[in-house]
């Protein structure tokens, strides 16, 4: 068993092949390492396609992060070395078109442990191996910071769409629903910032800001990106398809509320929140009467939402709550004795 409270230990998390520094799960993997590392855990962080080159060095434990980019890589080094295995899942690797490959059934099935935000993605998976799997809840989790104390004067509503831009995202129903709230009265404009992944939606998006007060930013320097958020009232998160959204916790913990597509991930980040803060629309209803009264209430209570908003994570989302769950899976994986056979199946 890993004797994480008495010694330091050696993780290997794997990390997605990332071009692109602004996507959630580098986020997500080096918020994790800094937790542990505080923790007393001797934690190495590796890209996928660069995990090869520590063959020869000693872990306890492989975590690989997204079972479809991440799982393959850490599945070989499991087996190559006897290492019992984690993967983190709930993402783009369960849910929408490319979910559930063959690699990643492959991976899931022997995994020692299975790790997500969300209870139900141990039924969705289960239900696509036609078998439960060993599964830990490891709720998403930041440092709440300070309170913030957002203006309560009367002006236009700042709105922020964060994510890069790629299909997946749906960068243009957020212009969409900005364009349609001004339609409906409302005094607001949107800011849309992260990194072009996808280049062939630039010029698309670009042409439709043409002659709009919305504004895409491009990509902000991390360091950055928690004044961004202050300086907004509002997220969009228009995704297709998501797991556990850091811009959201990100956006709740400055004082935002949130508008959310209603799709897995979505769903169950804002199900526990209060109404106050979190509204979960349809494309096909877009400013319908409840929406426009839940935007309404929102501009008029702008300080009192921010207070909400900052107490729900820090009491339902905090960084102690994430790693106290990520070492408790942990040792779970490490005490089914697989340390001497490798992952599970090999």
């Amino acid at each position: 068993m890993l004797p994480l409270r008495r010694h330091p230990v050696r993780v290997l998390i794997i990390e997605p092949r990332l071009e692109h520094r602004g996507r959630g799960n580098l986020t997500t993997t080096r918020r994790w390492a800094e937790g542990l590392t505080a923790r007393g855990i001797d934690v190495v962080t590796a890209a996928s396609q660069n995990a090869e080159e520590l063959e020869g060095q000693s872990f306890d434990l492989v975590h690989a992060h997204h079972a479809g980019r991440s799982g393959p890589a850490g599945l070989r080094l499991a087996r190559r070395h006897r290492m019992p295995l984690v993967v983190s899942s709930g993402g783009t690797d369960i849910r929408g078109p490319r979910a559930f490959t063959p690699e990643v059934k492959d991976v899931l099935r022997h995994a020692d442990l299975v790790i997500s935000p969300f209870n139900s993605d141990a039924e969705c998976i289960a239900g696509a191996l036609g078998a439960p799997i060993p599964f830990a809840v490891v709720p998403r989790g930041i440092p709440a910071g300070a309170a913030p104390t957002p203006p309560e004067d009367p002006r236009a509503d700042r709105w922020l769409f964060s994510g890069g831009l790629r299909d997946v995202k749906d960068p243009l129903l957020a212009v969409r629903i900005a364009e349609a709230a001004r339609r409906a009265g409302f005094d607001v404009a949107l800011d849309l910032y992260g990194p072009a992944i996808d280049e062939s939606l630039l010029p698309v998006l670009e042409n439709t800001l043409a002659s709009s007060p919305d504004r895409y930013r491009g990509e902000a320097p991390p360091d950055t990106m928690s004044d961004i958020y202050e300086s907004h009232d509002l997220l969009i998160n228009s995704s297709l398809s998501e797991g556990a959204s850091n811009s959201i916790l990100e956006a709740w913990r400055s004082g935002l509320v949130v508008l959310a597509r209603r799709v897995p991930g979505n769903i169950e980040m804002l199900s526990g929140a209060p109404s106050e803060i979190a509204f979960l629309f349809d494309e096909g209803n877009l400013l319908d009467p409840p929406m426009r009264a839940w935007l309404a209430a929102a501009a008029r209570n702008r300080r009192a939402n921010a207070r909400r908003a900052w107490e729900h994570v820090r009491t339902h989302h905090s960084e102690k709550l994430e790693i106290d769950a990520l070492l408790t899976g942990y040792r779970r994986a490490t005490s089914r004795g697989r340390s001497e056979s490798g992952p599970r199946g090999a």
